[in-house]
């Protein structure tokens, strides 16, 4: 969405939870993640459909571009 102002509500996005899906992942972003990296257009395909160049969507899906300190912390975490 770009700006401020009133959202169109076919413009909105629907969720719908499965179950296990928390047992899955461990955050909305790792969910994003894997449906992106996961999809039939893939990256280039969802970046279009987004009006974002591939390269944008990447750094954003990269948890380690945004901040390099969630990755080593999630690592450390994970093998105790």
């Amino acid at each position: 969405m770009h700006g401020g102002g009133n959202v169109n509500a076919a413009a909105q996005l629907a969720l719908s939870f499965e179950p296990g899906l928390t047992a899955r992942f461990r955050t909305l972003e790792d969910c994003c993640q894997h449906v992106v990296l996961t999809s039939r257009g893939g990256v280039d395909g969802v970046a279009a459909h987004l009006d974002m160049a591939p390269s944008e969507l990447s750094r954003r899906l990269n948890r380690e571009a945004r901040n390099p300190k969630v990755s080593a912390t999630y690592e450390s975490t994970r093998l105790q």
